[in-house]
């Protein structure tokens, strides 16, 4: 699925540049960049299963209930 390959692009893009930022000690940018990785994989992860949302709120919450509520994420 093409449009999962180009998350987990960016995901790889982000956390690249998050340790870039780290060593330059942009600690806020560094911690944004990390957000967005794990926003992506998790946008990702969702899309995998056909889901897809518009927001991070409902991503997250979507998350929740499709993952930790069903115990495959502790």
């Amino acid at each position: 699925m093409k449009e999962v390959e180009s998350l987990l692009k960016r995901v790889d893009r982000y956390l690249l540049t998050s340790e870039f930022l780290l060593n330059e000690e942009d600690y806020e940018s560094c911690v944004s960049r990390i957000y967005y990785a794990m926003y992506f994989s998790t946008q990702a992860l969702l899309l995998k299963n056909n889901l897809t949302y518009s927001s991070h709120k409902m991503t997250i919450s979507a998350f929740g209930e499709n993952y930790i509520k069903t115990g495959i994420f502790s």
